[in-house]
């Protein structure tokens, strides 16, 4: 991946609301913005773990960034939405979290890991996490917020609540790598 401005590779991103812009992230903590859309902050030092993720709250007022290890660090009006949540795994393997998606409402978020452990944040409901795997790389939140899919290294994806699965695969023997969701 290209190196972000400030150095380190960026490990994800995550779109504006409208269209604008979007945020990259090192895996350091530090946040770039494109486009139109403004900077609420970086990390100030690195995590005990790396970032592997963010999203955006619905007004592009702010962002969440994620650590492998669960922590949740909010910025701009991200955190009046739903404070931080602190670091509740290991930083590697199947516990390892992966994945963030902000509920539409901007009341909440859900983080996955890589065993496809869902869980919700402030207002964000629960509708279920993977059963089996450990391939998953990311999580992305239905338009109404009352469902996700979770999208494995395969390409494969699981639909949770209102999400509905298209049933799309990759041909057999295709190599996929996935690395990312949105809606």
């Amino acid at each position: 991946m290209p190196a972000a401005a400030g150095g380190g590779t960026v490990v994800a991103a995550a779109a504006g609301p409208t269209g604008g812009g979007y945020w990259t992230v090192t895996a350091t903590g530090t946040v770039v913005p494109h486009g139109t859309l403004t900077g609420y902050g970086s990390l100030l030092t690195a995590p005990g773990a790396p970032i592997v993720s963010i999203a955006a709250t619905p007004t592009g007022g702010g962002y969440w960034l994620l650590d492998a290890a669960g922590g949740v660090y909010p910025f701009g009006d991200a955190e009046a939405i739903a404070p931080g949540a602190q670091p509740t795994g290991p930083a590697t393997g199947p516990q390892r979290s992966v994945g963030i998606a902000a509920s539409p409402t901007g009341a909440g978020y859900w983080t996955v890991t890589a065993a496809g452990v869902v869980s919700a944040h402030g207002g964000a409901g629960g509708y279920g996490s993977a059963s089996g795997s450990s391939s998953v790389v990311g999580i992305a939140a239905t338009p109404s917020g009352r469902g996700y899919w979770l999208l494995d290294a395969a390409g494969g994806a699981q639909a949770f609540g209102d999400a509905i699965t298209t049933g799309a695969t990759a041909a057999a023997g295709t190599r996929v790598i996935a690395v990312a969701a949105a809606p």
